[in-house]
């Protein structure tokens, strides 16, 4: 599911060595024409168009700190899609609106209309939000683009 989450940011297909999954050397100068052969249900879970996904509920972030000060604020959302339109477990959503915010939500379980997805923020904990999230927010999935050569 990485790789797919990969491919709908526009991550995968690249046009340089440099990535996150293994390449033998010298494919990134080789077309990449279609979609990737990938096993069932990833394949199927490419996207060519994308899909906007709304928020149901926010959860009030949980802030947990470790030695040296460094602390994560993991916010939890409850979005309106589910596996019915293809979101599940590992499903990562980049935020659409608002724009500055860059977060990416890692979805954790889902039902068939509505799934559950925790973002991470690293601060001190001292540190509020500079962006505060709330139900206006939209998430996307993203889609397959193929890559310019």
């Amino acid at each position: 599911m990485r790789f797919v989450n990969a491919i709908h940011r526009g991550f995968e297909p690249r046009t340089d060595a440099m990535g996150m999954f293994l390449l033998a050397r010298g494919d990134e100068k080789k077309p990449a024409d279609g979609l990737p052969e990938l096993p069932e249900p990833y394949r199927s879970a490419i996207r060519d168009v994308p899909l906007d996904v709304g928020v149901v509920a926010v959860q009030p972030a949980s802030l947990q700190c470790g030695k040296g000060g460094f602390c994560t604020r993991i916010h939890r959302f409850t979005v309106d899609r589910g596996t019915l339109d293809g979101i599940v477990p590992g499903v990562e959503l980049e935020v659409k609106s608002p724009d500055d915010a860059v977060d990416t939500l890692l979805i954790e379980s889902a039902d068939a209309t509505t799934a559950v997805g925790s973002f991470t923020r690293y601060s001190d904990a001292n540190d509020e939000d500079a962006v505060k999230p709330d139900r206006r927010w939209v998430f996307t999935t993203g889609r397959y683009t193929p890559a310019a050569r």
